[in-house]
């Protein structure tokens, strides 16, 4: 578990925390995130706080493109075996991608499998074929780079009641238990051939 002493001294209070951890690199698009959390502080919205958890070549160019943000805060890695804790301690969990038609036909990502089995609403900016997230219905994804698309579900999450958002998250965490164990893929596999 995380210590109690990290949560307090990291996690502001009263604040509705989107949460991304994993690698900063090009791939994950934290700009789109940045640009967000950037949008809403110019509006004078102040209910948001943004927390990104991890390392990557592109963490100073990210931080350098928060600069002067004050809902942001970066945080180091931590041991693999919090990083769970972390994430459900968040209210949702952000992942992006940059605009690729690569993506038309739908793409692995682990990263929706880590946020589902925390138990916690993923918001995607993601343009192409979703798969995980929309069989699960766990989430809301807008096209990627839309950052308007992106305020308008964050605002939508904020405005769901906590059972509802509590529920979303939930839905997640029940689909990988019951569709992408390695027993489950294993009997699916073999019924392939039978």
């Amino acid at each position: 578990r995380l210590p109690e002493s990290y949560v307090e001294q990291n996690f502001p209070k009263n604040k509705f925390i989107v949460g991304y951890a994993g690698t900063i690199g090009k791939s994950n698009n934290l700009h789109s995130m940045i640009d967000l959390a950037r949008d809403l502080e110019e509006s004078g919205v102040d209910h948001f706080h943004f927390m990104i958890l991890g390392e990557g070549y592109k963490k100073a160019e990210i931080q350098e493109h928060a600069k002067g943000l004050s809902n942001v805060t970066f945080l180091e890695k931590i041991p693999k075996k919090e990083v769970n804790d972390f994430l459900e301690k968040c209210d949702v969990l952000y992942d992006g991608v940059i605009s690729v038609t690569l993506y038309e036909f739908g793409i692995s990502r682990n990263k929706w499998i880590d946020y589902m089995l925390s138990g916690r609403p993923i918001l995607a900016s993601y343009t192409g074929y979703l798969s995980l997230i929309n069989e699960a219905d766990c989430g809301i994804a807008v096209p990627a780079e839309d950052i308007k698309g992106l305020r308008k579900a964050l605002e939508h999450f904020y405005e769901m009641q906590p059972e509802e958002l509590k529920a979303m998250g939930e839905r997640g965490k029940q689909f990988v238990i019951e569709n992408r164990t390695f027993d489950r893929l294993a009997t699916e596999y073999i019924e392939l051939f039978n």
